[in-house]
């Protein structure tokens, strides 16, 4: 299938809305030091506040990995922010209580850590919703109508051996003649954030390995062609779809979305 693959302001301060054909997307972000400085008392009382009896149960599933306990309840408040404004402004839902949005889990086969939401106790199918972070940064999607998936990076140094890690042949040759205004490292970097992105959306990740998601030359600019395993292709849209991959680079960081639009 093809795909577009653009620019957007993605880095920026509050909440960014994508909206397409007949879906609409929301993103946030939020810097990875926000209550860093928290005493335990203090990251006792986000985890009373904000997360939800099940949500706690995975937090203390953690308990021998502090760096693990504060990444989730970090983006859990930021995605409980993204997807509690996008219900109130698009969907008129007065939710009072952060607890009750709900982000879970699959738990097995291959779509086992994919994220979904539930809000009032009941699962919305027809919102998408995806989480990520890097040493810096932290963020968090939520998708109406369309599968979505993010994924943050900084820049790093691309030499061959890392490229050939996820990429192949082709891939390098398609990446090394397109994005003109990137450097290498950033062109390195975007390559790999987009098949985390188009992972994520689909729910898979890397179940299959780095070669189950291929980019290669699309016919028109701006467009990318996206060769997937033949397990994957069930979870996209048979039906007209509007997808994007939007990216953006900020003080060394990288920025990806993912859609897929399911229209029709």
């Amino acid at each position: 299938m093809e795909i577009t693959i653009c620019f957007e302001k993605l880095a920026t301060s509050g909440t960014i809305n994508l909206d397409g054909r007949e879906w609409k997307a929301a993103v946030g972000w939020m810097s990875s030091q926000a209550y860093r400085n928290c005493s335990a008392e203090d990251e006792n009382q986000l985890v009373e506040d904000f997360l939800a009896p099940a949500e706690v149960e995975r937090y203390r599933s953690f308990h021998r990995n502090g760096r693990r306990q504060q990444e989730l309840l970090r983006t859990r408040i930021l995605a409980k922010r993204v997807i509690r404004g996008y219900l109130a402004s698009n969907r008129g839902y007065n939710l009072k209580h952060d607890q009750d949005i709900v982000v879970l889990h699959v738990e097995q086969g291959e779509r086992q850590g994919m994220p979904y939401v539930s809000v009032g106790g009941n699962g919305v199918e027809d919102l998408s919703v995806s989480l990520t972070h890097c040493s810096s940064m932290l963020g968090a999607a939520v998708g109406d109508g369309c599968l979505i998936g993010i994924d943050v990076e900084e820049v790093r140094s691309t030499e061959a051996s890392f490229l050939e890690l996820f990429l192949d042949h082709e891939e390098i040759e398609f990446m090394q003649g397109s994005f003109q205004r990137l450097d290498l490292n950033q062109k390195g970097t975007l390559m790999w954030c987009a098949k985390e992105a188009v992972g994520k959306a689909l729910g898979t990740g890397f179940f299959h390995g780095f070669s189950a998601i291929r980019f290669r030359s699309g016919d028109k600019v701006g467009m990318i062609e996206l060769k997937l395993h033949a397990e994957l292709e069930k979870y996209i849209p048979t039906c007209d779809t509007q997808s994007r991959i939007y990216y953006d680079f900020h003080d060394g960081v990288c920025y990806v979305a993912c859609i897929f639009g399911l229209i029709g």
